[in-house]
């Protein structure tokens, strides 16, 4: 076994701070000099990476942004053939990584059902209503940010893990609500509690029944109730992830990101069935081919990490954060 001396270890870290300082007095140099916005873009990303290896999160969030602002200035810039130099290029991954690692950190912190959130209890009509709030927060705040990712950047390796976040939003949510169940929730407000204990401990048997009917009533309407809460997150969470999925088979690109959404879609598969899988799933497209995903029976349980992911031409774990 190797040990690192302590000697060592400090100077790795100067060599560390001297290559960022390079970077930084590059970028500081140069910042305003729009020929050097490529390469400014270079210099951030690479200060920004040398922080983050030294766990200086503050330095290595602000070199990020910078990352970020760079590729801003680069974005536009024609080559001799007259396109955008930044479409497609090393520059646009960059920024593409921190603008993905900033909201999924944002995630870890405020969202994931892992990180302590979405723990919904109380009488079931509260339940519904944070649920509901939830869903909305998802829809206008957190798959936007994400979206905003895929779109500004059209980086294909961040596209993908940003598309399988978006799936692990709604996932957090549903596996919330999944989870969700008694002592924690409750079928019944105290008042309400205490009127049908009353009427079964009587010796009235229409009270009786009347009391048992209530009961059966409730949590019959209560679990229709919860599975149409759930099918709203679960077509979003399924079409997320199964396009991450699309989209890496047809980029060559296989990452944590695209493991853990068909680990995911495995698991559901077992839970809500093939025919949901295969509905939400419909619309989703082959970038390069422009064919239609087509869905066969167990496709993903089939394609776990480990095994080939096989498909047409045409074609109660915790939910835990996607990283590419």
């Amino acid at each position: 076994m190797l040990f690192r001396s302590g000697a060592d270890e400090g100077a790795n870290r100067q060599a560390r701070l001297k290559a960022a300082g390079a970077m930084e007095g590059y970028f500081t140099k140069n910042r305003n000099v729009r020929e050097a916005a490529q390469y400014l873009v270079n210099a951030a990303y690479n200060a920004q990476k040398l922080h983050r290896a030294g766990k200086e999160t503050g330095k290595a969030k602000t070199w990020c942004d910078n990352t970020m602002k760079a590729f801003d200035s680069f974005k536009g810039t024609t080559g001799p053939d007259g396109k955008d130099k930044s479409l497609g290029s090393v520059e646009a991954d960059m920024a593409a990584e921190c603008a993905y690692r900033a909201v999924d950190e944002e995630l870890k912190a405020k969202w994931d059902y892992d990180a302590g959130h979405h723990r919904y209890s109380g009488v079931i009509d509260k339940v519904k209503e944070a649920y509901e709030k939830d869903l909305k927060a998802a829809n206008d705040v957190w798959s936007p940010k994400l979206q905003n990712v895929i779109e500004k950047y059209n980086s294909p390796k961040w596209s993908i893990a940003t598309r399988a976040r978006q799936g692990s939003v709604y996932d957090s949510i549903r596996t919330g609500l999944y989870n969700a169940t008694p002592p924690q929730v409750r079928l019944y407000n105290d008042k309400e509690e205490k009127l049908l204990k009353m009427a079964e401990t009587s010796e009235d048997d229409d009270l009786i029944l009347k009391a048992d009917e209530i009961r059966q009533t409730r949590r019959e309407v209560w679990r229709k109730t919860r599975d149409d809460l759930l099918a709203e997150a679960d077509k979003v969470m399924v079409n997320r992830y199964a396009e991450a999925v699309v989209w890496a088979k047809a980029y060559k690109i296989r990452t944590d990101a695209v493991d853990h959404a068909i680990r995911r879609l495995a698991f559901f598969t077992d839970i809500i069935g093939n025919q949901k899988i295969r509905d939400y799933s419909q619309g989703i497209v082959d970038p390069e081919t422009k064919q239609p995903f087509v869905y066969t029976d167990n496709l993903f349980l089939k394609s776990r990490p480990g095994l080939t992911l096989e498909q047409p031409a045409s074609g109660m774990p915790v939910p835990l954060p996607v990283a590419p």
